[in-house]
Order: C-alpha cells, then structure tokens, then sequence
C-alpha cells in the first residue's frame, strides 16, 4: 500500500485528467493549428517550392539551389529567384552565413565574359544574411541559355574570398514551371 498522502494523490490524479482532457480539446480540428500546404518539384539542379499558408489560398513559390561545401555540414549558400506578386519582376535572393563583410556586395560571375549579377546586402539575421536584386528580362534570357556554372561570391567578416559554385542547369525549366504558378 503507498504511504503517498490522500490529497496528493487526488490532486496529481485530477492533474492528469486535466492535462488528458485539455489535449483532447487541442486535438479537435477546431483549435489545432493549420500547417501550411508545400510542394516542391526538381528540375535538375533547381527546385520550385511553394508555399499556402494556413487559412490562405494565396500561394508563394520560388525556385532555388543549395550549395555545398564538401568541408562543411548544411548548405553554405541558397540562391533563389521568385517574386511577391504574379505582377512583379522577379528577384534574385542568395542567403550567406552571417560572418559575411558588409563592405563587399556578393554577385554571380561568369568566365564566359557575361557581366557579373551585383546583389545588395538588405539584411542579416542569426539565420544569415541576404542580399538581393532586381532580374531585368534580358538578365533572365541570359540565365536561361546558360550551360557553364557561374560562382557566387563574397567576402566573409575576415575579408576572405568566399566562392561556390552555382550550376543553370534546369533553370529553363523551372523558370517555366514558376510562370506557371
């Protein structure tokens, strides 16, 4: 028999049954909490993602590439290309580390003469940081017949050459698929 004291017993017993029964309401439709509704899709090395948050039917999509670095764990950069509204131009986004030096845009270059993507550093978060640019269409044909890499580049906060390798190949094609959406 337990030697536990009657009203302790009783008040851990309607403790359970509190905790039982509040997570049966939380359970019921009504209040749990909606998760958006994402898809993806591959198109070689790009993927259109998109995104309808809870309760909306407005839908977000991008396409973007990861990079890797074969010395670290986790993608050292994404670069992504979409827009706000179907009415925009689109945008380009890359997101670095945050050690990143603020006094040197990032920008996509090219060895094949190409002139270099500049991107504006916006923001830096805990996440990363983000820079960003308008895609002028000639800009998009241009990424759009593209078969060599380009690299992205940046300084990190020690002012060391940072470059990854960045590949068009499917950009064609995702690029159709987000008009698309």
């Amino acid at each position: 028999m337990s030697s536990m004291n009657p009203n302790l017993r009783s008040s851990r017993a309607a403790a359970t049954l509190l905790a039982l029964a509040l997570g049966a309401l939380l359970a019921h439709p009504v209040y749990a909490a909606e998760e958006p509704s994402r898809t993806t899709a591959t198109y070689d090395a790009w993927t259109l993602r998109c995104v309808t948050p809870a309760g909306s039917t407005r839908k977000s999509c991008e396409i973007f590439q990861a990079q890797q670095s074969p010395t670290q764990r986790g993608p050292v950069s994404q670069l992504a290309i979409g827009r706000a509204d179907k009415k925009d131009p689109l945008k380009m986004v890359l997101q670095v580390p945050p050690n990143v030096w603020l006094g040197t845009a990032p920008k996509i270059t090219f060895d094949d003469g190409q002139a270099p993507i500049a991107l504006a550093l916006e923001r830096c978060l805990p996440a990363g940081c983000f820079a960003e640019t308008g895609l002028a269409d000639d800009v998009v044909k241009k990424l759009r017949a593209r078969t060599a890499p380009g690299r992205i580049e940046y300084e990190d906060g020690l002012r060391r050459r940072i470059a990854s390798q960045v590949s068009f190949d499917g950009i064609s094609a995702a690029l159709d698929a987000l008009a698309k959406e």
